[in-house]
C-alpha cells in the first residue's frame, strides 16, 4: 500500500511514543493533511545501514504546541514495523514523499526468557529502588525502556533469530547493571575522600 513517508534519523519500536518538531513546508503540509483525515504516515529510518529498508508505521497522538510561524510540536506513536518497497519524492501531488509499504508481520514482540526477564527486573528495582513500577515482559517494550538509540533498536529488529534477539536484550540488561554497578562504586569512593 501507499503512504506518505517521512524520513528521518529515527527509529521507533511499536507502542513507542516520541515527540518531533515540525518545521519544514513540506512536512507542515503533511501535518495538515493527517489532521485532516487522520491517516497513518511512515517514518523511514534514513541510515547508511538500513539495507534493509526498514521503517515504522505511526500515528499522531497530539498537537503538542503551535508556532506563529506554522511550525508545531507533535507526540507520535508507533504502531508496526514496515520494509519500504518503493519510494516516491513526492506523495501524489504533495510536496511530501511517499512509498509503497509491505507489513513486517513476522516481527514479532515476543516476551522474553524468565532468566533474561529476571536480570531485567533486578535492573529496574536497582533503578527505581523501593518503588512500584510495571515491569514490561515483551521485548520491544523492555528495549524501550533500557533507553536503546535509534541504532540498536534497529539492529535488534534486523536480527532475524528470536533467540539471538534474547541475547541482545540480555548484553544490553548486562550492561545496565554493570553502568548501575560502576556509578555505586564511584559514589562510594568519592564519599571516603
Amino acid at each position: 500500500m501507499k503512504y506518505a513517508i517521512f524520513p528521518l534519523n529515527l527509529f521507533l519500536l511499536p507502542g513507542e511514543q516520541t515527540y518531533l518538531h515540525i518545521f519544514e513546508e513540506r512536512y507542515k503540509q503533511l501535518l495538515h493533511d493527517i489532521e485532516e483525515t487522520n491517516m497513518p504516515f511512515g517514518v523511514y529510518f534514513q541510515n547508511k545501514n538500513n539495507t534493509s529498508s526498514f521503517g515504522t508505521m505511526v500515528k499522531l497522538i497530539d498537537v503538542n504546541r503551535r508556532y506563529d510561524g506554522g511550525e508545531m510540536d507533535i507526540t507520535i506513536e508507533a504502531t508496526y514495523l514496515f520494509r519500504l518497497d518503493t519510494f516516491y519524492s513526492n506523495f501524489d501531488d504533495k510536496e511530501y514523499s511517499g512509498g509503497d509499504i509491505s507489513r513486517l508481520e513476522e516481527k514479532e514482540n515476543v516476551e522474553l526468557e524468565s532468566s533474561i526477564f529476571d536480570a531485567f527486573v533486578s535492573l529496574v528495582k536497582l533503578r527505581h529502588p523501593g518503588k512500584l513500577v510495571e515491569i514490561p515482559r515483551n521485548i520491544w517494550d523492555v528495549a524501550f525502556r533500557l533507553n536503546l538509540t535509534s541504532k540498536d533498536k534497529f539492529e535488534l529488529v534486523r536480527i532475524n533469530s528470536i533467540k539471538r534477539q534474547q541475547e541482545c536484550i540480555k548484553s544490553h540488561i548486562l550492561l545496565n547493571l554493570a553502568i548501575l554497578d560502576q556509578e555505586k562504586y564511584v559514589d562510594f569512593n568519592m564519599y571516603l575522600n
